[in-house]
């Protein structure tokens, strides 16, 4: 019979002097209950690890563990990676090495969010300071994107509402093994796999969306940038467009050339971005030949006349007041597939 005292000693194994979140599989709180598959028992165990250890305990069927966030105040290095979902796969040797780079007292957690409209997934390492310069160095070796707006709290705190599911990679992990729990916690094949699966959707059979912003809004432009992408949109993002050493009016017009939509995001930092009111004003001259069509977002209370002459006379998106990233996602792909 599971007791508090039994818990206690399996959440003291399982935990870690350094890492702020402790992983206990349901095997070692009920063998006989994983073995039967009767997951529903483990929300007794849940209830009672909670109240053994008083903190916040979370059950994760699809990994099969329990996880809690320790409320130590850790000094720690904490990085946060992106790893696209469409082409996760491709992240197993990073995810490998930085796995065998973190130390006993580190840990080393995906984060994936297999909901629609919202797919993303995050790699975060927690470990000494001493090990920074490695990390840094797998970092900069597969030109991983450390994102600047998630934190393992943030993160954590959405498996609350099942938003993210997250697996947590022993130090011992083959490469193999890695890509096994990736399959398991990834609702959805990543694009490769898809393909040799003979389920591939050509780029050219994509249609083109030119995305025109100021960088002062880069945050929530690269949110909703990233979240039409797994929509199956193919979109011209300057970040991702515009290679080093490139003329940028020269790319952003061949952009804007090749492009049957455009996405103005129209605010105050606008006003003064020289590139954005010149691709306005381009992206206008199409407009009148009825080249491209555009969806135009308000990002904020900006006056649109002073971005453009005439401009508030266009029906746009408010997004200052209705401020709903999923519904202004949905009504995107909805004005993009019309056609």
């Amino acid at each position: 019979m599971l007791t508090k005292e039994i818990v206690y000693d399996l959440y003291r194994k399982f935990s870690k002097s350094g890492t702020s979140i402790v992983v206990v599989p349901y095997r070692e709180i009920d063998e006989e209950a994983f073995n039967s598959e009767c997951w529903d028992a483990f929300e007794w165990h849940r209830w009672l690890f909670q109240d053994t250890v008083k903190l916040p305990v979370i059950r994760d069927d699809l990994t099969k563990n329990f996880f809690v966030k320790r409320d130590d105040n850790l000094n720690k290095l904490s990085v946060v990676i992106k790893i696209p979902y469409e082409y996760h796969n491709q992240y197993a040797d990073a995810i490998y090495e930085l796995n065998n780079v973190v130390g006993q007292d580190g840990c080393c957690m995906l984060f994936v969010n297999n909901m629609i409209y919202s797919f993303a997934s995050y790699l975060v390492i927690e470990d000494d300071y001493q090990n920074y310069e490695k990390i840094k160095a797998a970092i900069e070796k597969y030109q991983l994107e450390i994102d600047m707006t998630q934190t393992l709290d943030s993160l954590y705190s959405q498996l609350y509402s099942r938003a993210y599911n997250t697996i947590n990679f022993t130090s011992n992990c083959s490469k193999d093994q890695i890509l096994l729990q990736m399959t398991a916690v990834y609702a959805y094949k990543d694009k490769d796999e898809l393909a040799r699966s003979g389920y591939y959707v050509s780029e050219a059979d994509k249609p083109n969306v030119f995305i025109s912003y100021s960088h002062n809004d880069k945050i929530i432009v690269k949110d909703v940038k990233d979240r039409i992408v797994m929509c199956g949109l193919n979109v011209w993002f300057d970040e991702n467009c515009i290679a080093v050493g490139k003329h940028i009016v020269n790319e952003f017009m061949d952009g804007i050339t090749k492009s049957d939509y455009a996405i103005i995001f129209a605010s105050k930092s606008t006003v003064s971005s020289v590139y954005s009111k010149a691709e306005i004003q381009n992206l206008f001259v199409k407009v009148l030949n009825n080249e491209i069509k555009l969806f135009i977002v308000k990002l904020d209370d900006v006056d649109m006349n002073s971005i453009f002459p005439n401009l508030k006379n266009y029906k746009y998106y408010d997004f200052y007041q209705e401020h709903n990233i999923d519904k202004l996602v949905m009504s995107i792909v909805d004005f993009v597939k019309k056609k």
